[in-house]
């Protein structure tokens, strides 16, 4: 158990998890990974916040966070393709960070690149925005729960309103996943790209039809 009288803040928490989980599994027990999920709503819960029922869960041991996400024209280069640019807002209350992302495909290997912004470069930023797409608005809660770190994010103005989860697990427990109960898995998306935001910005974006069916209950 890490005591919330251990830690500076939720961040601190949520890296003092993932080593305690590391101890006892072991570094060399496998890979890990995240695995990300479409997840079932729960109709019983404030429409206006995340809709999930997190009220018997400690508010210590969940983060709630906005996000806005602004992809951009980036030119790719001779050596370098450019698979998405964007500048991201994230933050709750009057706290924000702000942070450049650059995916780039180089040598056949997908990278991630980010770097820290000025409230002044996003808004500039903001300016160059992709012909044909939309700033990407969402609510985030980060949560630990019996040692499980999970991400769960809301696009309540995209179409079908996506709430995705991402899990940390175990590349060689992955068949074993224990989610807690508020946790309703609909399907595994790790490896489909609609459900990316660089693609549910686009004007045009529609959500799978059987998919909304199957996250509203």
């Amino acid at each position: 158990m890490i005591k919330n009288s251990d830690c500076v803040d939720f961040k601190d928490k949520i890296q003092k998890t993932k080593e305690a989980v590391l101890d006892v599994l072991g570094k060399s027990a496998g890979t890990h990974f995240h695995k990300k999920f479409l997840l079932k709503k729960d109709g019983q819960s404030d429409p206006s916040a995340i809709p999930l029922d997190l009220s018997k869960i400690d508010t210590s041991y969940y983060e709630e966070l906005f996000l806005q996400e602004v992809f951009i024209d980036y030119q790719s280069t001779k050596d370098t393709e450019v698979i998405s640019c964007s500048v991201e807002r994230k933050g709750s209350k009057n706290s924000f960070a702000y942070t450049h992302k650059l995916t780039i495909m180089k040598n056949g290997q997908k990278i991630l690149k980010k770097r820290n912004i000025s409230a002044s470069d996003f808004i500039t930023a903001m300016g160059q925005q992709k012909k044909g797409t939309r700033v990407i608005k969402t609510k985030r809660v980060c949560i630990i729960d019996n040692g499980v770190y999970i991400i769960v994010d809301y696009y309540n103005e995209t179409d079908g309103q996506p709430l995705t989860g991402i899990i940390q697990v175990r590349q060689s427990n992955q068949s074993k996943i224990e989610l807690p109960p508020y946790i309703q898995t609909y399907r595994d998306i790790t490896d489909e790209p609609q459900y990316l935001p660089e693609i549910m910005c686009k004007e045009d974006y529609y959500m799978d039809e059987q998919d909304k069916k199957g996250t509203n209950k």
